[in-house]
């Protein structure tokens, strides 16, 4: 059978370091350590390394007062990073001017040096700010289990930088001494508002990246996929491509053999059809199927219809292009294609085959 449904639990992206300025990160500014007094306000209840592991209340103002000095090694490092090289190099930013890029990190850039575990960005929680990672690494994990390590140059945060969105996963310090520049979206806004062709811009790449986010987030939910590294589930995020169908398209249909594999849905709600026309199931939003049709030989023909029940936005890894990725880990592929094996035998045994 090449054919499953599975349902993927719902969950968005966020970056949680707006909490996070000053107490547990080595931090400064213009390569100059500084004293600084930073007042946190939380609208709930919050035990954070942050706040050396002290809870406070909803709404009650926390006075983190400290003397923050960096280490001979740490200012050894701040040296070595031209943050605004990154910021221009990193494609998200390319279209900035140099000399804005320039003011934006001069005036609101924030230096941070993270401990390895350290929580930069959590999931569920709103984000305002762009991190740009200088040295060292930053893990991402989506509840609990990392599917990724990013490194220098690498920006996270940048997908709610026009409008705010929850985190679909958390990012820590992959490493001790990990260095980077935090910058409210705020400033970079402000700092673009009078280029209204590069702000347009950035706005269509934050929503692009935000858009990968989510893509990325129903992906480590599909059991097939579980033991794909972090490497590889970023390689079939690439190759995930976006479309959309109006209200009675067939996105698959039964009886007939075909190559577009999995579709994960973003949104609108998709009918489940026998060849009878008998409708036996309902998907929607975080829902997914054809899981292991990427498994299959390409001549398989589809168990059901598959239709849109109004406008339907998805992702859709083909056969293809999972094979043309995947064939790059050869040991991973056997594992995951073994797996599929045995969610395809439990697929039969509930259907009674």
């Amino acid at each position: 059978m090449a054919f499953r449904f599975a349902r993927a639990p719902a969950r968005h992206v966020r970056i949680a370091a707006a909490v996070g300025t000053g107490c547990a990160f080595g931090f400064g500014q213009n390569d100059e350590a500084r004293e600084t007094k930073q007042t946190v306000t939380s609208s709930r209840w919050l035990t954070s390394s942050l706040f050396h592991g002290k809870p406070f209340f909803a709404g009650q103002p926390v006075l983190c007062e400290l003397k923050q000095h960096f280490t001979a090694k740490q200012k050894e490092t701040m040296k070595d990073i031209n943050f605004n090289q990154l910021l221009k190099s990193s494609g998200f930013m390319a279209k900035v001017p140099e000399a804005v890029i320039g003011e934006i990190v001069q005036k609101s850039g924030e230096k941070l040096f993270a401990k390895k575990g350290q929580t930069i960005i959590e999931q569920g929680q709103v984000n305002e700010h762009l991190f740009v990672v200088g040295s060292g690494q930053i893990s991402i994990v989506v509840d609990g289990r990392q599917v990724a390590t990013v490194g220098k140059g690498a920006l996270v945060g940048e997908g709610s930088l026009v409008a705010k969105a929850l985190a679909s996963a958390t990012c820590q310090g992959g490493a001790d001494n990990t260095l980077i520049l935090k910058i409210p979206h705020s400033a970079i806004i402000e700092q673009l508002a009078e280029v209204p062709e590069v702000l347009s811009y950035l706005q269509e790449e934050s929503n692009k990246r935000h858009t990968q986010n989510l893509s990325a987030d129903l992906l480590t939910q599909v059991p097939a996929f579980e033991d794909a590294s972090g490497e590889l589930h970023q390689e079939l995020i690439k190759a995930l491509k976006f479309v959309s169908y109006v209200q009675g398209a067939y996105l698959v249909e039964a009886g007939k053999a075909d190559d577009k594999g999995m579709l994960l849905i973003k949104s609108g709600k998709v009918g489940a059809y026998t060849l009878k026309e008998a409708k036996v199931a309902e998907y929607g939003k975080n829902d997914y199927f054809g899981d292991l049709s990427v498994f299959s030989n390409i001549n398989e023909k589809r168990e059901l219809t598959m239709k849109a029940e109004g406008f339907v936005e998805a992702f859709q890894l083909s056969r293809a292009e999972f094979l043309r990725v995947a064939s790059k880990f050869p040991e991973l592929l056997l594992k995951m294609k073994s797996k599929a094996v045995v969610l395809r035998r439990a697929s039969q045994k509930d259907k009674g085959e």
